[in-house]
């Protein structure tokens, strides 16, 4: 069976070190001859051997260290894909950082209260030293 030479987008790459990341780690799998990410482009240029190594293992590896490959489906664009796939993670992170605000808004709230009025801390109040 002949080698695959096939262009993927990749997202999660934010320097140049993550384009080294993945061509290290892509290096070292059996089956892949040749991979070349590229940070400007955010698209992975990949040679493998079908036979030894299937691309859900490559698409796997890279999702194990922080990258997401793009895999067009059947009939639909890439870019489209790349898009969605955009889209979810922003949507993801903004209800990651709602979540976290209304988590941290009542400890935020209760020591900002506590230096600007000059109250007591709690935890003083339940071990009984009570210092200035």
């Amino acid at each position: 069976m002949p080698n695959e030479h096939i262009y993927y987008k990749v997202q999660g790459m934010h320097c140049a070190s993550c384009s080294i990341l993945i061509n290290k780690t892509l290096g070292r799998v059996p089956g892949v001859i040749s991979a070349s990410a590229n940070y400007g482009t955010e698209r992975l240029a990949l040679e493998y051997d079908p036979s030894k190594v299937q691309l859900n293992k490559i698409e796997e590896l890279l999702k194990k260290i922080g990258y997401i490959l793009i895999l067009p489906k059947e009939g639909a664009n890439e870019e489209e894909e790349a898009e969605k796939q955009r889209k979810m993670n922003l949507r993801s992170l903004r209800n990651r950082t709602i979540i976290s605000f209304i988590l941290a808004s009542p400890i935020i709230g209760y020591y900002m209260a506590t230096h600007m009025f000059n109250l007591t801390h709690i935890h003083a109040l339940c071990t009984g030293f009570i210092g200035s």
